[in-house]
């Protein structure tokens, strides 16, 4: 008699739209599940609220982001220690997704994968009243901070070894729990494709370096100031500027810089930032733990400005790259104009942080974590 074939898993998988990099991860997850013909669901965790915690706490992180970004800072590390505003967070997290129940109840997932720490609260709940299934998060930023330490997950899915390190020193008993798979990156990231071959496909010039520039989605910070040293530079460049959905940003920077040394993009594709990024020689821009893992497999040495940088989750991204030698922290204008002549006469500097990147990038990390579901 021979054995049945294991039924595949169901796989529910939870992400939150605030900012580009949960989502992106989702979908890499998605892809995966796809093409190995599970059954899965990906669902924004914030359309299961009711509009005004939608839009307090979507259109309120980007609002502090954008307009008062040291007090998202002092907000963020406050909420990383068990105090009153990390259990206030927890009890409205349950408070407001009520909704997700009937949505696990109906899909009946196997596994639910998080790719942001918002949903884990009401899910422990749902486990607390016997509903049955299985919870592996996917940590989106190189530091855990404390919210993504919420409930009994079965797996944590880290970017890192120095990530692992700082959740066991914060959750000890998660030790055989935690997996070192890297943050789920679209597959066009990994491509074989050269930078000459990327260069020709973006009609970007062959015989000078490329820098790209770019301060994430949102495109908050001192962007033009930041583009401005460029222009500045006294040396051969291509600068490729990416302006993300802020169109005002789009405008402004593209009246200033038409045509010359600087290409000025909008909101782009995915597809299309990895091919800027495989362009590239170096990236100036912000560490979002998406943007973080995109680099080094596209082995694009991040440079990361302070003045685009988002306190908090990113400022711990940043301490990651440099300690990993992957990528470097640049405080203001004077330093970024030294950096960015050094890095242009120094090919050897520019070969060791690529390799640095190629050697922290895992470009196999959502392969990794469904094949790790299917094997449970």
């Amino acid at each position: 008699m021979t054995a049945s074939t294991p039924k595949p898993p169901r796989v529910l998988i939870l992400s939150a739209s605030t900012g580009n990099g949960h989502i992106s991860a989702a979908k890499a997850l998605q892809r995966v599940c796809e093409e190995k013909g599970l059954i899965s669901k990906l669902v924004d965790t914030l359309d299961y609220a009711p509009k005004g915690y939608r839009l307090w706490y979507a259109g309120g992180y980007e609002a502090l982001v954008h307009w008062m970004p040291k007090v998202w800072g002092l907000l963020y590390r406050d909420s990383d220690r068990p105090k009153t505003s990390f259990y206030l967070q927890t009890r409205l997290d349950i408070l407001f997704l009520k909704r997700l129940d009937a949505l696990v109840r109906d899909f009946q997932p196997d596994w639910i994968l998080c790719t942001h720490s918002l949903p884990q609260p009401r899910l422990a709940l749902l486990r607390a009243q016997g509903v049955r299934f299985r919870v592996g998060i996917v940590v989106t930023d190189l530091h855990p901070h404390l919210m993504w330490l919420r409930g009994e997950p079965d797996r944590y899915f880290v970017p890192s070894e120095w990530s692992k390190q700082r959740l066991l020193e914060r959750l000890p008993t998660a030790d055989s729990r935690v997996e070192v798979t890297g943050i789920p990156v679209h597959s066009a990231f990994a491509c074989a494709e050269t930078k000459v071959e990327a260069r020709k496909r973006t009609g970007l010039p062959l015989e000078v370096p490329v820098v790209l520039v770019s301060a994430g989605g949102i495109g908050a910070g001192p962007f033009g100031r930041g583009v401005d040293l460029l222009q500045k530079v006294d040396l051969p460049l291509h600068a490729v500027v990416i302006c993300g959905r802020n169109e005002g940003l789009y405008s402004r920077v593209s009246d200033a810089f038409r045509g010359g040394r600087i290409t000025v993009k909008g909101h782009i594709a995915l597809e299309d930032m990895a091919t800027f990024m495989r362009s590239a020689d170096f990236m100036i821009g912000k560490p979002g733990g998406l943007t973080s893992a995109e680099c080094c497999v596209a082995g694009c040495p991040l440079v990361v400005y302070a003045p685009f940088m988002i306190p908090g989750q990113e400022e711990d991204n940043a301490r990651s790259l440099v300690e990993s030698g992957a990528g470097l922290l640049v405080e203001n204008e004077v330093e970024l104009q030294t950096v960015i002549a050094r890095l242009l006469s120094s090919p050897t500097e520019l070969q060791l942080l690529r390799k640095n990147a190629l050697a922290l990038a895992k470009p196999n990390a959502a392969p990794t974590i469904i094949q790790q579901l299917q094997g449970e």
